[in-house]
């Protein structure tokens, strides 16, 4: 497999199958020498590990891993950088529609969203006891084209102790197949969302769009009942100016018609219609985020709009849920954001960020995932908690100093242009 990742786990012993077995330390090796021998013995066992139906798995590099790994940041397309070791137990192996006919496969798009690199393989290899081949299974191989995105769980980041990557791999299986499905598509689209990549801003935008509105799907987010969202005295208040600007709209239109402004008779009653009906569902993609990261405890806007308030942005758009609004309608809708003439792309590489770190969190909490990861947002903070973004959380916890800004996509001023162009 082509697998690039820090890895956290420590694994002892001469398993058959063991790049690196562990080498014992000779009882000749005088007790002085004897604490640096045991270092010596013990530098190559980090792998990453995990279990499957109680069975320990685990992802050791290849020999050669360093001058892999080199050649494939130095622009080599493809390479197999690691192997995946576990038991099969009483599972069918006889060929390779059998083997992934229980072979949890969506295990290495989890590792590809945690890593920052899409996971693939080559071919399977069925061994005995004693690590003699038994047969090889061919099938459709798939080894993606190299690229390094956003790495969120990395060597020193841990979950009850453990290393997290592995910690990961075990909560996600540990989820129902339906559910792995769906975070399996949202893990796709939050990978390919790494400023960085190999991709067009609006592309990344758009990945990141993708995968919030999925999870705003699963959970029936996508829609909002305005009224419902309001308080009673709001509600009150709203009504009553309503009420007042349906009337004189009705007026308008009955006067249209009398003059024969039959067209403009229609686009007022239209009007009225709308307003009239203010209290019915919406379909806000803005509001929908937020509503999903508050489902998860997550208050990243409560952050952003209390410094929107105070640092007004320049397009005078208001809050975080327009914000993300307006740069969804021109992604979806337009298919491009226009840098030459409405869109900074300073700020849309900050947007894109937010996004990211956000739905990042989100899939995490949804894997049943509760350790530490690295915010792309901010990865000069080292691990921090899931939750690390409260609602009296620092403006510089997301970077908001830049947020809104404009600045010509070729300054030099802020790191984040630097980062996504």
């Amino acid at each position: 497999m082509n697998f690039v990742a820090e890895l956290g786990n420590r694994i002892i012993g001469d398993h058959p199958l063991r790049i690196y077995p562990t080498p014992i330390v000779p009882q000749s090796v005088p007790e002085k020498h004897k604490f640096s021998a045991n270092l010596v013995a013990n530098r190559k066992n980090e792998v990453v590990a995990f279990t499957i139906d109680g069975r320990l798995h685990f992802i050791e590099r290849v020999a050669d891993y360093e001058e892999r790994k080199a050649s494939l940041e130095s622009g080599t397309q493809r390479a197999v950088t690691a192997v995946l070791v576990g038991e099969v137990g009483a599972h069918p192996v006889g060929s390779f529609t059998e083997f992934f006919s229980w072979f949890p496969s969506e295990m290495l798009s989890a590792l590809g969203f945690a890593s920052g690199t899409e996971v693939g393989r080559l071919w399977i290899e069925i061994r005995d006891k004693d690590g003699e081949l038994i047969r090889r299974l061919h099938g459709k191989s798939h080894l993606p084209i190299f690229w390094q995105g956003d790495e969120l769980l990395e060597k020193y980041n841990q979950m009850n102790g453990s290393a997290a990557l592995g910690q990961l791999v075990a909560a996600y299986l540990a989820q129902s197949p339906e559910k792995r499905f769906y975070l399996e598509m949202a893990m796709s689209h939050a990978r390919l969302g790494s400023i960085g990549a190999h991709l067009h801003l609006h592309d990344i935008m758009d990945h990141l769009i993708r995968g919030l509105e999925s999870l705003c799907r699963e959970h029936k987010l996508a829609q909002q009942n305005l009224k419902a969202m309001l308080s009673a005295n709001a509600k009150a208040s709203v009504q009553e100016i309503v009420d007042e600007a349906t009337q004189g709209l009705q007026t308008l239109a009955i006067n249209a018609a009398k003059s024969g402004a039959l067209d403009e008779h229609r686009t007022l009653n239209l009007i009225r219609s709308r307003a009239e009906n203010w209290h019915t569902t919406d379909s806000n993609f803005g509001l929908s985020v937020v509503a999903l990261l508050h489902m998860f405890g997550l208050w990243d806007a409560e952050v952003i709009d209390k410094h929107l308030a105070a640092n007004p942005r320049p397009d005078g758009i208001p809050d975080w849920a327009a914000v993300i609004s307006m740069y969804r309608n021109a992604t979806i809708h337009e298919g491009y954001l226009d840098f030459k003439n409405q869109h900074d792309a300073n700020d849309v590489v900050h947007v894109c960020l937010l996004l990211k770190d956000a739905l990042s969190r989100v899939i995490l909490k949804e894997c049943g995932y509760t350790g530490t990861y690295t915010p792309p947002i901010h990865r000069s903070y080292g691990p921090q908690a899931l939750d690390w973004i409260q609602p009296t959380s620092p403006a510089s916890n997301l970077e908001l100093g830049y947020f809104g800004i404009k600045l010509h996509p070729s300054s030099c001023a802020s790191p984040l242009v630097n980062r996504g162009l």
